[in-house]
């Protein structure tokens, strides 16, 4: 396969030169390349950032790629690369050999629980704290994640890069993290923040690493989640927000049927990326929603409209792949689901196409905008949660204030003054 992609002898004699299970691999690496649709030039980059890894190996005196382990590639992109000296400035800029290696680990047999590496005291706490979030709060892969995030900054506040001394944490310290979030941000992020520290710090509490008196110094934000209307699509904004997503001469099927699950049945985007092609049943016209953040299975209807963009991309659209889910990639890796980062990218750009909506950016507005046309066509608070898939009751109360109609029907009449 390396012949395919490089034809001058210059490069083939340097191929040559690597050891036959390196040459194994950069040949299983452009053929799996050339299946996923890149183009020559983007191989060519790629194999050259792996064949800067190789060298950089080499000169290590370490393993070859069919011994590399995980921790070689984040000494590799973290270490190496900020201090490398390689003529060719593209194989050493950090988006292109971060994407090479994601294709590598493919190909090779990286053992990611390498046992025979160390982990550091970082690394064990978080780990040991994903483990108990997933296994024993139940949380969701998205929530967990959010919650590692603030964990890794808040051991960071406190002890830079150095080592981890929690018995010289002070309440300070506690208080000055959240409040730093307050001082930048918005209410509910600073909120949010506190949120997540204090269930971090509890874990710690429960493995006897740190004492309760931090939880109670983690300070509580005032924040009044029913304050203010927030904002939905009227009926023109959805209007141009569709068009514009039909708009894409390669994708506008995909799109305009993402676009479509969010804005009629207000699925988040975790939940249209998971959606696969035995989720459907054509017959009864209904969409299994496996898992997502509650973790319960539920089935909805799928409107007329739905089932026929359905329809539409999957016979017209959507290439024969062996990826079973709904969604796929039409540009490279072509084939493969595309990724909650890829469906807000399409949201934001058919945002840019819609009179008033300078300032969205987030996908959830798509989901209140589903919740509220649900609740105005007179269905009930608990049938909009079973809907959108919420646990309580009260998550689904804001959507009753943006139904301006009804409020107006419920509304008191002004009082009028009594003349003397």
């Amino acid at each position: 396969m390396l012949h395919s992609v490089f034809s001058r002898q210059r490069c083939l004699r340097r191929f040559a030169s690597y050891n036959l299970n390196d040459r194994k691999i950069l040949d299983e690496y452009c053929a799996q390349l050339i299946r996923q649709g890149y183009s020559s030039g983007s191989m060519q980059l790629y194999v050259r950032c792996v064949e800067h890894l190789i060298i950089w190996l080499r000169k290590s005196r370490m393993r070859s790629l069919s011994e590399i382990r995980h921790c070689d590639f984040t000494a590799f992109q973290s270490d190496h690369l900020r201090r490398c000296k390689c003529p060719r400035p593209a194989a050493k800029h950090v988006i292109s050999v971060r994407a090479a290696l994601f294709h590598l680990q493919e190909c090779i047999d990286v053992s990611r629980g390498d046992t025979s590496t160390p982990r550091s005291p970082r690394a064990r706490i978080l780990e040991d704290f994903i483990r108990h979030l997933e296994n024993v709060s139940g949380l969701a892969k998205a929530t967990c994640i959010a919650r590692k995030r603030y964990a890794m900054e808040f051991m960071s506040h406190c002890f830079g890069s150095g080592p981890l001394r929690w018995r010289k944490v002070r309440n300070e310290q506690v208080i000055s993290f959240v409040t730093s979030y307050g001082e930048r941000c918005s209410a509910a992020t600073a909120g949010a923040a506190a949120i997540n520290l204090r269930s971090f710090l509890r874990f710690l509490q429960m493995k006897g690493i740190v004492k309760p008196s931090l939880i109670a110094a983690v300070p509580h934000i005032a924040y009044w989640r029913l304050a203010n209307v927030p904002q939905v699509m009227n009926d023109k904004q959805i209007q141009q927000f569709l068009s514009a997503l039909r708009k894409n001469p390669i994708s506008g099927r995909r799109d305009l049927s993402i676009g479509l699950c969010q804005i009629i049945l207000g699925l988040r985007v975790s939940e249209v990326a998971a959606l696969k092609l035995e989720d459907i049943d054509w017959r009864k016209s209904v969409l299994t929603i496996n898992g997502g953040k509650s973790r319960r299975v539920r089935t909805l209807p799928i409107p007329p409209v739905l089932q026929a963009s359905f329809a539409d991309y999957v016979l017209e659209e959507r290439q024969k792949a062996v990826c079973s889910y709904l969604f796929i990639r039409c540009r490279p890796p072509k084939g493969s689901a595309v990724s909650r980062e890829l469906v807000r990218g399409i949201m934001r750009r058919a945002y840019c196409h819609v009179d008033g909506a300078d300032n969205w950016t987030g996908t959830h507005l798509l989901r209140r905008t589903a919740a509220t046309r649900i609740h105005r066509q007179g269905a009930k608070l608990n049938e909009v949660a079973d809907i959108l898939g919420h646990m309580s009751i009260d998550t689904t109360l804001v959507y009753t204030k943006v139904d301006i109609p009804a409020l107006r029907d419920v509304a008191l009449p002004w009082p009028v003054g009594v003349s003397r």
